[in-house]
């Protein structure tokens, strides 16, 4: 439920708090108050469709009042509303309400830097070509990244919730020789080779685990790596080492058969020679 609150004062600090709480769905701005029509606050309120008046006490009657933050800066101003207001009504002074504001403020500016580090820890997660994901405890996929969904020709939300297993392999239970199972176990890094025809291209898999602040474990990030290429030159020089000793074994065998055939030769030299 959203607090009611009316503003006296619609000078520099009254704008502030305009633009402040008027952003803020926790927060019902009931009306604006200020003896100058023209004041920046007022013009302000006008523009967000805010009620405005140059007496505060058409807005008691109008509705119930949780919070009236007098920012108008003049101690009689103060003393009247304290004196008339509601008896459950608040009021807050200028210099409380300039401290309120200025902590609203830090914190507005703390959640624009982490809303623009989420975005940009996004983006490099979703440039990376690597097949990845992150996962918590229970093999439940939590957040997976850009390669990873059009390698499985799946949006996002079609994988996040799901079991790694079931996703990745089509089974009920998890691979076999799974590097998150040691993960679970140890909380250290593992790395194994997955070559899954579920999955269709063999993988260098590693599991890092993950800790809250606390320390518990909570999860790791799972990193897959195409090696489809690297088992492609193993099989490439594995063929050609096969030709090589196959070459080998000929030459060899042509090298016993010549030496053969000297020797046989210089027994019938010697065998005529007599």
């Amino acid at each position: 439920m959203a607090i009611n609150i009316l503003i006296v004062g619609a000078g520099k600090g009254g704008t502030s708090l305009i633009e402040l709480f008027s952003a803020d769905e926790k927060v019902n701005i009931v009306g604006i108050v200020d003896a100058d029509s023209e004041a920046p606050g007022m013009k302000l309120a006008k523009k967000l469709k805010i009620p405005t008046a140059k007496d505060w006490k058409r807005f008691i009657k109008a509705k119930v009042l949780d919070e009236i933050i007098d920012v108008t800066g003049n101690p009689k101003v103060y003393e009247v509303l304290l004196k008339e207001k509601p008896k459950l009504t608040d009021l807050m002074s200028g210099r409380t309400a300039k401290t309120l504001w200025v902590l609203l403020e830090n914190q507005k500016e703390v959640e624009k830097k982490i809303k623009i580090t989420t975005e940009e820890w996004g983006k490099t997660f979703d440039s990376i070509t690597d097949l990845i994901f992150m996962q918590d405890e229970d093999f439940t996929i939590t957040k997976v990244n850009r390669a990873l969904a059009e390698a499985l020709k799946l949006r996002p939300e079609e994988i996040v919730g799901k079991k790694c297993y079931e996703v990745l392999h089509k089974r009920n239970v998890p691979w076999e020789n799974c590097p998150f199972e040691q993960t679970r176990k140890d909380k250290k890094s593992h790395t194994e080779e997955v070559d899954d025809p579920a999955i269709g291209i063999p993988l260098l898999v590693t599991t890092s685990p993950i800790f809250n602040p606390n320390g518990k474990f909570i999860g790791s990030v799972h990193i897959a790596k195409s090696i489809t290429e690297i088992k492609k030159t193993e099989d490439s020089l594995r063929e050609k080492i096969d030709e090589l000793e196959k070459f080998k074994k000929v030459t060899v065998e042509r090298e016993l058969k010549m030496r053969e055939l000297k020797e046989r030769i210089e027994e019938l030299e010697k065998a005529g020679a007599k």
